[in-house]
């Protein structure tokens, strides 16, 4: 019983001095979270690709439709981007 007492004690121990160790690399909330986030930014690299184009396009005197047909968006759309950009 004395032994069992005196390693239990030892083990109480040293798990009260060890470094806790956890591998985010490995949590599947942390690559959700990952995975979600690369796809955000993927979203948001496209778009500001449109906007900077739509927005060339127009300062070169392409046509409204020209510019929804070529980026597959409505025309409400173009001008929309091109209104905001105005207003700054």
């Amino acid at each position: 019983m004395f032994i069992f007492i005196f390693i239990t004690k030892i083990i109480k121990q040293k798990i009260n001095i060890m470094a806790f160790e956890y591998d985010l690399k490995t949590d599947i909330r942390f690559l959700e979270g990952r995975e979600e986030g690369r796809e955000e930014g993927i979203e948001e690299g496209v778009e500001k690709t449109v906007r900077t184009s739509v927005l060339n396009l127009n300062k070169n005197k392409v046509n409204i439709i020209t510019i929804a047909e070529a980026f597959n968006i409505t025309q409400q759309k173009v001008i929309e981007i091109i209104n905001k950009q105005a207003k700054k």
